[in-house]
């Protein structure tokens, strides 16, 4: 994946994430939309692959499932050795309100290994990016960004 943004626009009457508040809303959804040539074509030795994720959020350390303030469930994430980036655009249902805050944007680069190395099962340096955009949570529309380091 090399970018994902989120925007709501009339679409169908099912689909994923929370109903709409206002009833003049109930006809859009929630939806994110991958743009694959945002950033090129690959470098050499680039790869890409979905990672599989259990999302919790909780209020402090330890992370021993005590104080949950937020339970995402499963989640899969497109990562890239390249770069990943998102917004959610129009977020929690307020026109022209982003997510993250406008000027920012939940922007990461990864970091590619040699061939070579990846032949030899040595994946040390090799950095990897996601995003992944969650909407109508307790603390209302999130946009994740991860970052993934092997050594």
């Amino acid at each position: 994946m090399r970018y994902a943004r989120t925007t709501l626009t009339a679409w169908q009457r099912d689909c994923a994430g929370p109903e709409a508040i206002l009833l003049s809303e109930r006809d859009k959804c929630q939806y994110t939309c991958l743009d694959v040539d945002a950033y090129g074509a690959s470098d050499p030795g680039d790869l890409q692959c979905n990672l599989g994720a259990h999302i919790r959020v909780e209020t402090g350390s330890p992370c021993d499932g005590t104080d949950v303030l937020l339970e995402l469930g499963a989640v899969c994430m497109p990562v890239s050795t390249q770069r990943a980036s998102a917004a959610i655009i129009d977020a929690n249902f307020i026109a022209a309100s982003t997510v993250p805050p406008t000027p920012n944007i939940n922007d990461l680069s990864g970091t590619p290994i040699p061939c070579g190395d990846l032949d030899a099962s040595s994946m040390t340096g090799l950095q990897t990016v996601g995003v992944a955009n969650v909407f109508g949570t307790a603390l209302d529309d999130l946009s994740l960004g991860l970052l993934v380091t092997c050594q």
